[in-house]
């Protein structure tokens, strides 16, 4: 899978050629142009930002989906 990024001169795709992580949470990315009769390169910078983390989700009781089945129903799973 390529790293992809529209061109600022052209509007091509432009290929990540190049990562250098500068810090914990900061990365240089290089980007050349595909397009062969423009080939700008162009430096971006990607920052995470710590952020709160996703709070985990009570895992469901899967045998509450069949709660709602009509009396003989379950003959339709294999029981």
């Amino acid at each position: 899978m390529r790293w992809t990024m529209p061109c600022p001169c052209c509007g091509a795709r432009g290929i990540a050629r190049a990562m250098l992580q500068t810090s914990d949470l900061c990365w240089t990315v290089d980007f050349q142009c595909d397009r062969v009769t423009c080939g700008h390169t162009y430096r971006t910078e990607l920052t995470m930002l710590p952020a709160a983390p996703v709070q985990r989700v009570e895992r469901r009781d899967t045998l509450s989906l069949f709660d709602d089945l009509p009396p003989g129903g379950g003959a339709l799973l294999g029981e």
